[in-house]
């Protein structure tokens, strides 16, 4: 919606990197990609330890770590092999 928005003249928007494709060619919008240092989020799994629920959200954690290598903040590039299986946010560029 935000990016028909912008087709029609009524200001800018952001969008993930993922929508750009689709959203650009049914608009018809120019992009104009973010120069280095680019802005990245964070975003963060969280649940309760005691949760019956608590497999679901672990299973996302390890599929989101295997997806995404090396991303988690705060670890060295030595300490995230060590580390990788602790950590539940990740940035996202």
């Amino acid at each position: 919606m935000l990016a028909q928005m912008v087709a029609a003249g009524a200001g800018v928007t952001l969008l993930p990197r993922i929508a750009v494709a689709t959203e650009s060619a049914r608009a018809r919008l120019r992009v104009q990609a973010f120069a280095e240092p680019a802005p990245h989020k964070t975003i963060a799994l969280i649940w309760r330890k005691r949760s019956a629920l608590a497999a679901a959200p672990r299973q996302v954690a390890a599929t989101i770590r295997d997806a995404y290598p090396g991303r988690e903040p705060g670890a060295s590039a030595r300490n995230q092999a060590q580390n990788s299986s602790t950590a539940r946010s990740y940035s996202a560029r």
